[in-house]
């Protein structure tokens, strides 16, 4: 069972007890909620939490926080396209991915 006192927060998933830990679907919705306010925060692969976890898809605890989250790789993306529209029209192509070390680029043009 689960402490309820325990907060779900970055020291507990990255560097405490759950880092290596493969978390429950409850689990991962705290970590919204304590961190963020929202249950579906992890919202990875276009699902909330609760989809990803039906599917059969499991996090460790150092994932729920390092992944590129829908919203921040949406972001990330439509930045990227958008610089990238005013360049100069080249039949050669350059992808700079700015997440390279940690390779969490997920959406790309």
């Amino acid at each position: 069972m689960h402490d309820p006192q325990q907060l779900y927060d970055r020291e507990l998933l990255l560097f405490g007890a759950k880092r290596n830990a493969i978390l429950e679907l409850c689990e991962v919705q705290r970590y919204g909620r304590d961190s963020y306010g929202d249950t579906d925060y992890v919202s990875i692969y276009g699902m909330r939490p609760s989809d990803w976890h039906a599917k059969g898809a499991r996090v460790l605890g150092r994932t729920a926080v390092e992944c590129t989250r829908d919203g921040l790789g949406d972001a990330i993306g439509n930045d990227v396209a958008a610089i990238a529209a005013k360049c100069p029209a080249t039949s050669r192509m350059l992808v700079v991915d700015p997440l390279l070390v940690c390779g969490q680029l997920t959406k790309l043009l």
